[in-house]
């Protein structure tokens, strides 16, 4: 690994150096990557099968490249005699075609980028194989074209669904390996027609340009695996595949040094070793390694450490400059470089990021540093297997058959022993010496770990128990918990459990019989319901989420004061912002959400242990808005929110596969856990960097597979935590899965409106199903996602019908407790002045009307954010009507003179301003 200190001089130096249109192609490129790689081919290029909409200002490498792309001129860069040198910017001038600050496409650099290929493809010459040209004056193929041109061209036809252009990028490949392939892999450098120049050719393997043709081929195979194209480009990725390990093969066997950097021209034992192709050759091994596993497995990735290794140790600490590296403006120089080299530290930073996005590095995409993960060495024997689940629904709201959240539990314990078909159940359920229970929204229990084990009889055997704090994420880590108990040897057999009496309680309530009859003395007084929407519950234990999340010193005023924190608030606005970010219509955005959890209804429609079980809503019935699904907050009907007042509960059991084989428990019953990862954002959602995107989301998917050592190309069955449709719609993005209408649903219970809020035990329920599921043979490997807060906390467990691939359970969370390395916009007090719409919801009555605007805002003049309430009822009436684009919207912002703290917004300008 290379300090990430160290990284940030080594980018520096390439930024200052820069001067070549291919070298600010190159330096975006290792900015983009490093800074913020979730856009870049190798993860979320598309979202939704468009490019997104960013922010140049949220986007360090936009930045960096703005002033150099011209949009007023044939090229996009002065290419000193090369068309294909300023294509290489191609890509951040579509990037910035999209970035306008209205999220609407900036035509400039679309006709910009739309001349350069235009006079690429037209007007530069051609080789006698029809090849287009690297230089503009005769055809001459330099292998470097591949790094600049065919990932361009990819690229720009996923954007223009233009599936000619996209295999255009493939042939051109083919093309150049026509003339400069050799039998060795590698190719040679420079071929130039000799019928149509005097110039000579280089037929030497310069190092630098095949490793731009290699990384070139492996960000276009890249590009058509994450485009609408992925099926029917099949022998186009084969060829890709296969010329790009010609190359690194070359480069491998060519390789005499085998801990030293690889020399300037591969097939000349004469030549200086370099840095610059080392790098960059390295980088693409270990990218490969991920697009590719089965081809470039373990040789590929231990040569290329090795290569790593030789690069680290020749940056200077000092000044971040990489030596010795090859004069690429004169390749042929016997010497190295005197000085700079722009690219060559830009295959640096390149290479570090390959490699901590490989299944070797120490960060997830999002370019973050995991903490130390732990694995223990423990005996095959305490692998943790899931061996019993059971749920319970209580679909009586008769007052009469109300059972406590203790009851439910219980009896879900003894339907998961049951579930296991022990030999003994009795021999079981004395075993068990850990109980986790996740904090029911119920009811206020003074220990209900205790008790759910008194009642068992394990009280005196218990090792471990604990009561979860309130969150949706919960389950997950409950169970990743347990499972690193199991792993460790400090317990025997696990339960985790949880559950909700909430219909029950509300029926109680309604007869005016608080506390329910027989129920367990609560731990404090008990005088209302809970709901997470609750603004005074008076002394009831079970405090609301709106009170949680304004208890902070930090926060308790600005969220109090707007009357803005519930999940009902917080929860639109990320819709919003997400729709925005797409470019999508608030009525296509609309559709797609009543789609959505149409679908999510069928699928509860079927489950039993559903608490809509046997009836569905259509897309129709959740997309229209009437009396029986009134708004509640913009966008979001009654049947997008999530339905709480239910009675179900669950419990799964864990133990070793020793201890399952002791027990007499089939095989045919295992389900592994592989592994878990989770952490939060900014419990103050104002504090996060923006409302499009779950930092925390990314990192828990990406950290839980990569300490389960798999990908997400082979989790074959999800549930992803769906209180609003928000949380699927974000999920589903980064796991490149469609929203609506896929192969894979992103429920298999049918989501917290159909299935049941469950309180925070929902994905409870999930594990459960998708341990019956992974039984069933409906896949071998399923992803649960559990969400918690107002997109504030996850964790993400994946289960598995098969053991790990390799290595012990994981024993530590891999990530931190909480993202604090992502930026957030400054926060304006008292913000007065010309602004403009971040993001936005409106609260509405009962009766149909408009109640109160929410605003999230920046400030023109400094680009601080800010909270507000709408301030006039024209601008409520505008934001709550759907009709047009409210996001990216200027106004004004003032503070209100009747309530200190408080700012309003409105379009029209106030007099007072």
């Amino acid at each position: 690994m290379i300090p990430e200190i160290l990284i940030d001089k080594v980018l520096d130096k390439a930024r200052e150096t820069a001067s070549h249109s291919w070298e600010y192609g190159t330096v975006f490129e290792a900015i983009l990557e490093y800074r913020s790689s979730q856009f870049t081919v190798f993860h979320d290029p598309f979202p939704g099968g468009e490019i997104p909409v960013l922010r140049v200002e949220d986007v360090e490498a936009l930045q960096y490249v703005k002033p150099f792309i011209r949009t007023n001129s044939q090229r996009l860069c002065e290419g000193n005699g090369s068309s294909s040198d300023p294509t290489s910017l191609c890509i951040p001038a579509l990037l910035l075609s999209r970035s306008a600050t209205l999220a609407v496409s900036d035509n400039l650099y679309l006709s910009a980028v739309s001349r350069q290929l235009h006079d690429l493809l037209s007007t530069t010459p051609r080789f006698s194989n029809d090849a287009v040209s690297h230089r503009d004056a005769y055809p001459s193929l330099w292998a470097d074209f591949i790094y600049m041109v065919p990932p361009a061209l990819a690229y720009n036809g996923t954007f223009t669904a233009d599936i000619d252009m996209v295999k255009e990028s493939v042939r051109q490949c083919e093309l150049y390996h026509e003339v400069l392939g050799t039998r060795k892999g590698y190719w040679q450098h420079i071929a130039n027609d000799a019928g149509a120049c005097n110039v000579k050719s280089d037929d030497g393997a310069w190092c630098t340009s095949n490793a731009w043709a290699a990384a070139g081929m492996a960000r276009v195979l890249a590009t058509l695996r994450k485009s609408r194209y992925v099926s029917g480009t099949e022998e186009e990725q084969n060829a890709l595949l296969q010329m790009t390990k010609g190359i690194l093969d070359g480069a491998m066997e060519a390789d005499t040094d085998t801990v030293g950097l690889l020399r300037n021209y591969l097939d000349d034992e004469t030549w200086f070793a370099e840095v610059a192709g080392t790098a960059l050759m390295a980088a693409t091994a270990f990218r490969m390694a991920v697009l590719e596993p089965s081809l470039f497995g373990k040789r590929y990735t231990d040569w290329a450490i090795t290569k790593l290794e030789a690069v680290s140790r020749h940056i200077d600490e000092e000044t971040g400059i990489v030596a010795p590296v090859v004069n690429s403006l004169n390749e042929g120089q016997r010497t190295p470089l005197e000085g700079v080299n722009p690219e060559g530290q830009a295959f640096v930073v390149l290479l570090s990021i390959a490699l901590n996005e490989s299944a070797l590095g120490s960060q997830s995409i999002d370019t973050f540093a995991l903490q130390s993960v732990s694995y223990i060495d423990m005996p095959s024997s305490n692998i943790p297997v899931i061996i019993g689940v059971g749920d319970i629904k209580n679909r009586s709201t008769a007052v009469t058959d109300a059972k406590e959240p203790a009851t439910l539990m219980l009896e879900a314990i003894q339907k998961a022993i049951s579930d296991t078909s022990s030999t003994s159940n009795t021999d079981l359920q004395s075993a068990i010496d850990s109980v986790d229970v996740v904090k029911t929204w119920t009811w206020p229990y003074p220990d209900l770990p205790g008790l759910l084990a008194e009642k068992l009889g394990i009280e005196q055997k218990l090792k471990w128990k604990r009561y979860s704090e309130h969150g949706g994420d919960k389950p997950g880590k409950l169970l990743d918990e347990a499972a690193k108990r199991i792993a460790k040897g400090e317990c025997k057999v696990a339960i985790v459990t949880g559950g909700e009496a909430l219909a029950s309680l509300s029926a109680c309530a309604a007869a005016k019989k608080l506390p329910p009859p027989g129920w367990t003395a609560p731990s404090e007084a008990v005088d209302s319901v809970f709901t997470p929407t609750g603004r005074d519950l008076g002394n009831s234990a079970v405090s609301s989420l709106w009170q949680t999340l304004s208890s902070t010193d930090s926060c308790e005023d600005l969220g109090a004061i707007h009357r803005i924190g519930a999940p009902i608030h917080v929860y639109p606005l990320y819709e919003n912002a997400f729709r925005a970010h797409r470019g999508q219509t608030p009525k296509a955005n609309h559709q797609e959400s009543a789609k959505l959890y149409a679908e999510f209804s069928e699928v509860a429609k079927n489950n039993e242990y559903a608490w809509n079980y046997g009836s569905s809503n259509s897309e129709e019935e959740i997309g229209t808005v009437g009396k029986r699904n009134r708004m509640i907050c913009h966008p979001y009907p009654l049947l997008m929110n999530a339905f709480n007042t239910v009675n179900l509960a669950s419990a799964i059991i864990l133990t070793s596969t020793s201890f399952a084989k002791e027990l007499g428990v089939s095989e045919s019953k295992w389900i592994y856990p592989l592994g878990g990862a989770g952490t939060k954002d900014a419990d103050e959602f104002w504090k996060r960097p923006n409302f499009y995107c779950s930092p925390s989301i990314a990192r828990s998917i990406d950290a839980s597979l990569k300490v389960s050592g798999v990908n997400k190309e082979e989790m074959d069955i999800v549930d992803i935590y769906s209180c609003f449709p928000i949380v699927p719609k974000i999920a589903a993005q980064h796991l490149g899965l469609p929203v609506v209408g896929g192969d894979k649903p992103l429920t298999i219970l049918g989501g917290l409106t159909s299935f049941g809020g469950a309180g925070n035990n929902y994905s409870m329920h999930a594990l459960t199903e998708m341990t019956r599921q992974l039984r069933g043979g409906k896949g071998r490997r399923g992803l649960v996602l559990c969400n918690g807060g107002v997109l504030s906390y996850q964790y993400v467990v994946i289960l598995s019908k098969e053991p790990r691939k390799e290595g012990a359970y994981p024993t530590e969370n891999p990530l931190p407790p909480q993202i604090t390395d992502v930026p957030a916009p400054e926060l304006a007090s008292n913000p007065e002045g010309e602004a403009v719409v971040e993001t936005y919801t409106v609260e509405f009555n009962r009766d149909g009307s408009p109640l109160r605007g929410h605003i999230i805002g920046r400030l023109k003049n400094d680009n601080r954010r800010f909270l507000a309430n709408h301030g006039d009822n024209t601008t409520m009436l505008q934001m709550s009507s759907g009709a047009g684009e409210v996001i990216g919207k200027s106004g004004w912002v003032w503070q209100d003179p009747e309530k200190k703290g408080r700012s309003l917004f409105a379009f029209a300008k106030p007099a007072k301003l």
